[in-house]
Formats: structure tokens, C-alpha cells, sequence
């Protein structure tokens, strides 16, 4: 039966009622409402078009091949039961399209959800078990659970929210857009490009292995993964952040860390490292490589091995298990002037620069396990006209272990022309005393003092003598 409605003689009405069924093959409905209050309804496929509305009442089934939203503002709403395979939703094909608008607020389970220009909220469990792809759209998982076997979004947003989920159970593959996580995201594997994912405050990512490139991470909630290659990317693990993986490589864009970082092995390369006042960065082995620098204000724990081209500094406490610094590598204590400690055994051979600020502030090294040089250089570095006076002594480097190698290891000065340095390396460590050279030169107006008092006392011992 169809009648017009008493709003819009343009709006149309087909309504099902006392047990009926009917069978289309095709059927579009366009600015019109399919009711079926009581029967049943099958196509192989139905196009809600540019305000069509479909309801199934409870105890009421419809079934369909495709469904296909076509600039729609729609609700599929818990009703009757729905028998659908795949779900289409896209903008109107007019000069100008227009977005669909469509809320899933019911149970379903279908093969494909294809989703093309357009916003799509989904507030009740949905299971996609074959294809699932969002194409310059907004997805909002807003409530409920979403398991799909894969998931394709190109310049899309995607949005989980807080008690909400969205599993994959292949691959998660995301290139360009958003991603912003409140609830829990899953993915077995993640590849994600030229991408935004927040991690907020009580969500949860969980990858088995997970690439980025071009991307930028910031991760207050929960970040874990097996494997994670993240390049080009630059990445925050804010306060509250935690990211743990068995393994984490990174090869370009610059790291903030506040939060924790725990992985067994990390590498990283053309990248710079920050682990602020808050931040923990736990591993089992650390390598910092070519064009890779690490600043520690923080803490970190766990064997490191700083390559040719790599560049590492600390201030406070560093609880290494094994630390080796390698020819055309730099470690240095502080990068700021600092006490550096350093928790384990240390293999020494790149460059080490100590600077000196005052004769109170500049940097020391203690090594609490044995200190072993393969070669390298100590740099002493006398910071902003600072000259030192004679006689004084500097602890630089103390050792709690054994020292071995020490012949190996070379000196150089900066900004203290004109004096020299007597070393004393002994088996508990190394100090210097300021020896020899020019004094500290005087200001103008007492150096002309200093030669007018010399020449006073010259003549009034001169004719002490004639007298």
C-alpha cells in the first residue's frame, strides 16, 4: 500500500501490516518511509535515499542482500530482526553531494560495512566479517563492541569512546586522518601513515606489531605492542602514558617522554630522545645509533650501547646494567652541567666532554661497576671566561670497580689557554690539578697599580742603599 503522507504528498509510505510480506528484487526510497509494522520485507537490495527511512518493528523481519544509505540522515534502531549482508553508506552523486548521517543503534552482524564520504555512529555491537573499509569519513565507535577480521580508512577519523571497542582481529590499515582513542582499540597488526592517534587518559591501543610513518603519537592512556617500527614520526608519552613492547625501532622524528617506556629492546637512529624530569625509559638493551640523540632528565634502566654517530647525555642517575660507548660516539655527564651515576659496568670509547662553569659547578662521572676504555676522549671545557686558579683540584671521575685501559684514553682542553693539567688516575678514579701557565690576567687599572706599587718599592730601596 502506498499513500502519501499528510505532511508532504511527495513523501511517500509503504507499510506492511497483519502478517504481509513482499519481495523486490530492487527497491529505492527516496524522501519516503518504509514502515513494516508486522510481516516481513525482502530485497537483494534497498537505497534509502536523501531522507528514506527504514523501520521494522519488533516481532517484524527484513532481509537484504546490500543496504545502501545514499545521502541519508537515518537510525537503524534495536527493533525486529534484521537480516542484512552488506552495509553501503555514501554522499548523494548530486553537483552537491551530501553526507550521510547514519546511526547503527542496533545488533547486527554483516559481511561488508563500506563507508565513503560520510559520518556513521555506531551504539550497538557489530560484527563485519569480511570486508570493512571507511573511505573520507567520519566512524564514531560510540558504545557496544565492533569486531571486524580487517579495517581499511583512508583520510578518515575514527573515534572509540569511553566503554566502547573496536577489534580487529587481521590488520588495522590507516592512512591519513585521525584516530582518537577514550575506550579500546585492538588490532593484531596495525599499519598506520601520515596520521594523528591520540591515546587519551584511560584508552587503551593494543597491537600485536605496529608500524608508523609521518605520523604523530601522544599516548596518555595505554599504548602496547609486540613489534613497533615508528618513522618519521614525532611522538609524546605524556604524564600518564605508558608504552610497552617487546621490541621499539625508531628512525626519524623527535620523542617527548613524560610518562613510561618499557620495551625489551629499542634502536633508534636520526632521532632525538627526550626523557623529561618524569619520564621512565626501561629496557632490556638500548642502542642509540647514527644521528640519534638521547637527553635523560629523567630515569632509565637497562643496558644501553651508543654507536658511531650516536650522542648521549644525562643528568642524575642512569641505572644502567651494561653501558658501552663506542669509537666516534658521544656520552657526556649533564647535558646541562650535572652529576652523572651511572649504575653498572661501562665500556668508554667515543668522547666525553666535562664541562666547567665555576669552581663549584661542573660535571662528574661515577661508575658504580668497572670502567674499561677501548680508546676515547676526555674533554674538559671551561664555559664563559671562566679561568680557574692554580693549585686548585677537580674530581671528575670516580670508580667503584676495577679500571682497565686507562693508557688508552686521550685529553684535551677548551678555553684554558695558558695553564696546564696534572692528572692523578689512580684505581678509584681520575683528578686534575691547575698547574703552571699565566695567572688570571688583572683588569687595566690594577695592572697599572701593580706596576706603580713595583717601581715605589724599587726606589725606596735604592736610597735606603745610598744612605
Amino acid at each position: 500500500v502506498v499513500v502519501p503522507t499528510e505532511s508532504d504528498p511527495f513523501k511517500s509510505q509503504l507499510i506492511l501490516e497483519g502478517d504481509a510480506s513482499a519481495e523486490f528484487t530492487d527497491a529505492l526510497l527516496k524522501q519516503g518511509v518504509l514502515d513494516v509494522v508486522d510481516g516481513s520485507l525482502t530485497t537483494e537490495s534497498l537505497v534509502l535515499q536523501l531522507g528514506g527511512r527504514l523501520d521494522v518493528a519488533d516481532g517484524s523481519t527484513f532481509t537484504t542482500d546490500t543496504l545502501r544509505f545514499v545521502g541519508s540522515d537515518e537510525t537503524l534502531a534495536e527493533a525486529g530482526t534484521l537480516n542484512i549482508t552488506d552495509i553501503e553508506i555514501a554522499a548523494s552523486d548530486d553537483a552537491t553531494p551530501i553526507r550521510s548521517n547514519v546511526t547503527l543503534a542496533t545488533d547486527m552482524s554483516v559481511e561488508v560495512l563500506d563507508i565513503s564520504d560520510s559520518t556513521v555512529t555506531v551504539a550497538h555491537d557489530l560484527d563485519v566479517t569480511f570486508d570493512f573499509a571507511v573511505d573520507n569519513s567520519s566512524l564514531n565507535v560510540d558504545a557496544g563492541t565492533v569486531n571486524t577480521v580487517d579495517a581499511a580508512f583512508t583520510k578518515s577519523e575514527l573515534q572509540v569512546d569511553s566503554g566502547a571497542e573496536l577489534d580487529v582481529a587481521t590488520n588495522l590499515d590507516f592512512d591519513g586522518g585521525d584516530i582518537d582513542v577514550f575506550g579500546k582499540l585492538e588490532a593484531r597488526t596495525a599499519d598506520i601513515d601520515n596520521a594523528a592517534v591520540y591515546v587519551e587518559f584511560g584508552g587503551t591501543y593494543n597491537a600485536g606489531d605496529v608500524t608508523m610513518d609521518g605520523s604523530d603519537l601522544a599516548v596518555e592512556g595505554d599504548l602496547n605492542a609486540g613489534a613497533a617500527t615508528i618513522t618519521n614520526t614525532e611522538v609524546s608519552i605524556g604524564f600518564d602514558g605508558d608504552l610497552d613492547a617487546s621490541s621499539l625501532t625508531i628512525n626519524g622524528g623527535d620523542w617527548e617522554v613524560e610518562g613510561d617506556v618499557d620495551v625489551t629492546t629499542a634502536s633508534i637512529a636520526n632521532s632525538e630522545v627526550l626523557i623529561g624530569e618524569d619520564g621512565s625509559w626501561v629496557t632490556g638493551r638500548t642502542t642509540v645509533g647514527e644521528g640519534a640523540s638521547m637527553e635523560v632528565d629523567g630515569a632509565v634502566r637497562g643496558d644501553f650501547l651508543v654507536v658511531s654517530g650516536g650522542d648521549f647525555c644525562a643528568n642524575g642517575f642512569v641505572g644502567f646494567v651494561n653501558a658501552v660507548a663506542e669509537d666516534g660516539s658521544r656520552f657526556d655527564p649533564g647535558c646541562s652541567i650535572a652529576d652523572m651515576v651511572l649504575g653498572g659496568d661501562f665500556e668508554f670509547g667515543g668522547m666525553m666532554e666535562f664541562e666547567f662553569e665555576t669552581e663549584e659547578l661542573f660535571d662528574t662521572v661515577t661508575v658504580m661497576g668497572d670502567l674499561i676504555f677501548t680508546g676515547g676522549l676526555f674533554e674538559f671545557s671551561f664555559l664563559d671566561d671562566f679561568v680557574p686558579r692554580l693549585g686548585m683540584t677537580y674530581d671528575v671521575l670516580n670508580v667503584g670497580g676495577s679500571i682497565l685501559g686507562a693508557d688508552l684514553l686521550s685529553f684535551s682542553t677548551i678555553g684554558l689557554d695558558g695553564f696546564n693539567l696534572d692528572f692523578s688516575f689512580d684505581d678509584r678514579g681520575l683528578s686534575f690539578e691547575i698547574i703552571g701557565g699565566a695567572a688570571s690576567v688583572p683588569e687595566p687599572g690594577t695592572f697599572y697599580l701593580l706596576l706603580t706599587g713595583i717601581a715605589s718599592i724599587f726606589a725606596l730601596r735604592r736610597r735606603q742603599r745610598m744612605s
